[in-house]
C-alpha cells in the first residue's frame, strides 16, 4: 500500500516473517535513495510515535525529507504485528524480530547496513541488536534509555507493580497516556490529543514482559560490546533515566565514536515536547549523515 509524497518520497507497509513464526508490521517513508534508518518504539506506544499527524511532529516525515529511507516497526504483540503472550515481549526476543526487519530493509534498499534508533525500551532492544548483529548496524542512537539504574521515581513505580496479580496472558490496560500532560515540560494540547487518540485506538494494552526487562535491565552487558558509532540522548527532566546513568553508558561504550546529547527542560518523551521534538529530529538526521561513509 503506497502513497505519494512530494520530492519522490513514498510510503509502504510490510509484514515481516520472523524465525519465531510470527510477523512484525513495519512501515516506511522513503526517499528514492539514501541511508536507511529503523526506528524502535518504547513501552507505551507503537511505531506511530514516530509519525504523529500533528503538523511538524512526524520524525519519519522529517527524516525522509532529509533524503533518508525511514522504517519503523510495531514490536511483537503491538498494533498490526502478530499477537503474542505479553510475557514473551522481552528485549531478548525482540532482537531477533529486529534482525528480521533489518534483513527485509537490506533487501528493499540494497544497503548492507542500517542505522538504528531506539526510544526507552526500544533503545534497550537497539543496544542488544547492535551488540549481537553489529555487522548489519551502521550507527546507533538511543533516546531516554536507562543503563545500570533507573531514576528513583520510576524505580518506585516499577517496584510497586504487583505482577503476582497480573493476567495470565501478560497484557494489561494501557493507561500510560491518560495523564501525559503531567510528564512533559512544554507541549501543545493538540499534539497530546493526537497522541492519546493514537494510543487509545491502536495500542490499548501493555505487555508485562517489558516490565520485567525494565526491572532487570538485561541490555546492560551489551553496552561494553558495542563498537559502532553511538549517540546517547537524555532529557534533563527525564523521570526514567538519570543523567549520571546516561554518562556512564557513554563512558562504557566500546565505540571509538560516541556522543551524549543532553536536552535541557525535556522529559522522557521528547517527541511530544514543544521545545525538544525538532531538536531530536535534527540531531538524528545529523548523526546519520555524519556516520554514513561517503560513496
Amino acid at each position: 500500500m503506497k502513497a505519494a509524497w512530494p520530492h519522490g518520497i513514498t510510503d509502504d507497509e510490510y509484514l515481516v516473517p520472523t524465525a519465531a513464526g510470527i510477523e512484525i508490521f513495519m512501515a516506511s517513508r522513503r526517499a528514492s535513495e539514501g541511508p536507511a534508518v529503523l526506528l524502535l518504539h518504547g513501552l507505551g506506544v507503537g511505531w506511530r510515535y514516530w509519525d504523529l499527524a500533528a503538523p511538524g511532529y512526524s520524525t519519519m516525515d522529517f527524516l525522509a525529507r532529509k533524503r533518508l529511507q525511514v522504517f519503523a516497526l510495531d514490536h511483537r504483540g503491538y498494533g498490526r504485528s502478530s499477537p503474542v503472550d505479553g510475557w514473551s515481549v522481552r528485549a531478548e526476543r525482540a532482537v531477533d524480530d529486529v534482525r528480521a526487519a533489518i534483513d527485509r530493509i537490506r533487501q528493499e534498499t540494497g544497503l548492507d547496513r542500517v542505522h538504528l534508533v531506539g526510544h526507552s525500551w526500544g533503545g534497550m532492544v537497539a543496544l542488544m541488536t547492535a551488540a549481537r548483529f553489529g555487522s548489519a548496524v551502521a550507527s546507533l542512537a538511543v533516546v531516554g534509555t536507562p543503563y545500570l539504574t533507573l531514576h528513583e521515581s520510576f524505580r518506585r513505580e516499577i517496584d510497586e507493580f504487583d505482577l503476582s496479580q497480573a493476567p495470565t496472558d501478560g497484557w494489561v490496560r494501557n493507561e500510560t497516556h491518560l495523564a501525559m500532560e503531567g510528564f512533559l515540560y512544554s507541549y501543545d494540547a493538540g499534539v497530546i490529543d493526537e497522541y492519546k487518540a493514537v494510543v487509545s485506538t491502536h495500542y490499548p494494552r501493555l505487555p508485562l514482559g517489558i516490565i520485567l526487562d525494565v526491572r532487570e535491565l538485561p541490555h546492560a552487558p551489551s553496552v561494553r560490546e558495542i563498537d559502532c558509532p553511538t549517540l546517547v540522548v537524555c532529557g534533563t527532566l527525564d523521570d526514567v533515566v538519570e543523567r549520571a546513568d546516561a554518562l556512564r553508558m557513554l563512558d562504557d561504550l566500546a565505540s571509538a565514536r560516541k556522543d551524549l546529547l543532553l536536552l535541557g527542560n525535556t522529559a522522557h518523551l521528547p517527541g511530544l515536547e514543544r521545545l525538544a521534538h525538532r531538536r531530536v529530529d535534527l540531531a538524528l538526521a545529523a548523526w546519520v549523515e555524519d556516520t554514513t561513509p561517503p560513496e
